[in-house]
């Protein structure tokens, strides 16, 4: 028998559990082989608690203090043999802080309305418009249809407002993969053992 007592936890840097003690590798073994230790863990790391027990699984994982030690102000208390987290983590849109995504408008129901203010550069040839007149800059009279030698010359001024189109599709740019990205603190691998033969702890 060893000296340790049961349950013990201990980190080892070696490749294989010592005298006394198994990997906590979350196994099942058998009760009628180990009924001291049993007593002890019941079967909060799994096993039927009938033929079988489990004990603590500590691959690829950290171990935390349980609420029969106490509830920690501010912080999250988890039942003796709990089992929580995982080495990456999806987010979920609820998850994500408020953020902005790029947004571009497509015209639809019409086409895109120009146009443009002239005049000729001659003088008209009357006062009244007729269906095809433009102003004239050359002095009254005020109308024409323009004559030898008349240019059109575009003028400023004119607003055109209300479009030809009949509504449109704004469409949200999407953005990111949604890949899990890795949640794991830097650390340096160990192996836990329990002692599984010992004294029997004593209650204080």
């Amino acid at each position: 028998m060893g000296d340790q007592y049961l349950g013990v936890i201990q980190m080892v840097a070696y490749a294989y559990a010592p005298l006394h003690f198994t990997f906590c590798s979350g196994q099942l073994i058998p009760i009628s082989q180990n009924n001291a230790l049993f007593s002890l863990l019941g079967d909060a790391y799994g096993g039927d608690a009938r033929t079988v027990f489990g004990v603590p699984d500590l691959r690829a994982r950290m171990p935390v203090g349980s609420n029969i030690m106490g509830n920690a102000p501010g912080l999250t208390t988890f039942n003796l043999g709990t089992k929580v987290g995982a080495q990456t983590h999806t987010l979920t849109e609820s998850q994500l802080p408020a953020h902005n995504h790029a947004a571009v408008f497509t015209p639809s129901g019409g086409e895109e309305v120009a146009g443009k203010l002239e005049a000729y550069n001659t003088r008209a040839s009357t006062d009244t418009p007729d269906p095809g007149s433009y102003i004239s800059g050359g002095g009254a009279p005020m109308f024409g249809t323009g004559g030898l030698g008349a240019q059109l010359v575009e003028l400023a001024g004119l607003t055109i407002g209300g479009g030809g189109g009949g509504g449109g599709t704004v469409t949200v740019d999407d953005t990111g993969e949604g890949r899990p990205f890795e949640i794991v603190n830097p650390m340096q691998t160990v192996n836990f053992v329990i002692c599984t033969a010992g004294l029997y702890p004593s209650r204080n």
